[in-house]
């Protein structure tokens, strides 16, 4: 895969952006690079997923027939029930309410269909009438932001409550929900290693562990940030550049950087790769109603 330092070493090789200080710091090319890889996967719809299950699985309940969905969701292009041998069929609530009025209102039984619901949720009609998953085809955006590795730095104190680790650091801003990093130094071995973790302010952030080892933690204790590299194929992580390129050359706070007509080159550039952006209205109506006649038709 092509990793983010890879990204920012072709946007200053192109852009002759090597000098000391550069005019672009690292942590602004990041931001860049993030954007232009959520712009790709939703233009072009680049990543599929049927497999991670913490986005393509919902646990059904009897009786309950609306169900939240990843926010990272772009649209399902198919649900099924584990139970079932077939796909559910898409369903359009407007055709529902002209063929079975009462459709809301039907009893519990094996769900025959699906329909996009509300803001972010999906509907199984009928509601169903035992437990079971439902698996998803989705199209998604990245399910994790471009990351350059980041120095071990100290952690002042890690405490737990149950199977939650809280750690205190000196102000960093530049961590996000989501960052994976890793703990070394503990003397409680179940609070080393790489752990996914949640931000809760500049000075503080927490992730799961197991056991239950002895809180507050004892040791000299560091956390270092791991890389994330581009999720998207390289032969299109290299064309992200463009977007980059297109957001640097539009910044006007200072007159080396600002050059209209460059920015625009570069976002047409980018938008021949992956094409221009669709407005939330189409987006919404291709999630509720593409596919609903079980042809693919042209978006």
């Amino acid at each position: 895969m092509t990793t983010l330092q890879q990204i920012i070493n072709e946007f200053r090789e192109s852009f002759d952006d090597k000098g000391t200080p550069p005019l672009w710091s690292d942590a602004t090319l990041q931001a860049y690079a993030n954007e232009a890889q959520v712009e790709a996967s939703r233009r072009a719809r680049l990543i599929e997923d049927r497999e991670t299950a913490a986005i393509c699985q919902i646990a059904v309940s009897t009786g309950t027939s609306v169900y939240a969905l990843d926010p990272r969701i772009i649209r399902l292009r198919r649900v099924k029930l584990a139970s079932q041998d077939q796909r559910l069929q898409k369903m359009d609530e407007r055709v529902l309410d002209r063929m079975l009025p009462s459709w809301e209102a039907l009893d519990a039984a094996p769900p025959e269909g699906w329909i996009p619901w509300g803001s972010g949720q999906l509907r199984l009609v009928p509601a169903p009438n035992a437990n079971d998953t439902a698996n998803l085809w989705t199209i998604r955006e990245p399910l994790l932001r471009m990351r350059l590795a980041q120095a071990a730095l100290a952690v002042t104190s890690i405490s737990r409550s149950v199977d939650t680790a809280t750690a205190t650091i000196a102000s960093d801003t530049t961590l996000v929900s989501g960052d994976t990093v890793t703990i070394a130094g503990a003397g409680q071995a179940d609070y080393n290693g790489d752990h996914v973790i949640t931000v809760v302010d500049a000075t503080h952030f927490t992730f799961p562990v197991s056991g239950s080892p002895v809180t507050p933690a004892t040791g000299t204790m560091t956390y270092a940030v791991k890389a994330v590299d581009a999720e998207i194929a390289s032969r299109y992580a290299v064309k992200l550049v463009h977007w980059i390129g297109y957001r640097a050359l539009a910044n006007r706070d200072k007159e080396e950087k600002y050059d209209p007509e460059g920015a625009k080159r570069h976002l047409g550039e980018f938008e021949d790769e992956f094409g221009k952006r669709s407005s939330a209205i189409d987006e919404t109506w291709i999630a509720r109603h593409h596919e609903v006649d079980d042809l693919e038709g042209i978006y």
